[in-house]
């Protein structure tokens, strides 16, 4: 029973949005044993785009290309730990770990670029994004704090590194 009601609620929403699941190419499909997502180009992943994109980043970097737009797209494109619902949930840990470091990566990418040009507000906003990614990274907290050395900021340096040493601890 409470399959139907679920599905008489979709209904109603897609049916809404133009989407009816008896459109000529409906967005679900019922097979009659069940139901299933029928992509067909209307559907965009976030984690699948991200990953095209640190493909892109991956073959440009390695032909010497300009990976800059494809790296603020990547780090603007993640907004945080995939499916945090489904933490405990065996399937989600490999393919969160996957996209984390992928974006962490990008990240550290697009911090040295912005240091590099000078851009020290951008690279510590970015490495702060990617601490609160993952606040276990020790080259995040290292990146971060040689900025704020660099910066002529050594409190503030003193002050992440103790930060990350005591959540270390804990």
């Amino acid at each position: 029973a409470s399959m139907n009601v679920a599905m008489y609620e979709l209904r109603r929403v897609l049916s809404a949005h133009g989407l009816a699941l008896d459109d000529e190419s409906p967005l679900i499909r019922d097979r009659g044993n069940g139901y299933e997502i029928a992509s067909s180009g209307r559907l965009e992943i976030d984690a699948d785009k991200l990953a095209q994109l640190y493909d892109v980043y991956t073959l440009y970097s390695a032909r010497g290309g300009d990976v800059r737009p494809v790296l603020t797209q990547l780090v603007d494109l993640y907004t945080g730990e995939l499916l945090p619902q489904d933490i405990y949930e065996d399937w989600t840990i490999l393919e969160r770990e996957r996209i984390n470091s992928m974006f962490l990566s990008a990240a550290h990418r697009l911090a040295d670029i912005y240091m590099e040009e000078g851009a020290f507000g951008a690279a510590e906003a970015l490495l702060s994004k990617a601490l609160a990614a993952d606040a276990y990274s020790e080259q995040t907290c290292c990146r971060l704090a040689d900025l704020y050395r660099q910066t002529g900021r050594p409190n503030a340096a003193q002050e992440i590194t103790g930060a990350f040493g005591r959540a270390l601890e804990e």
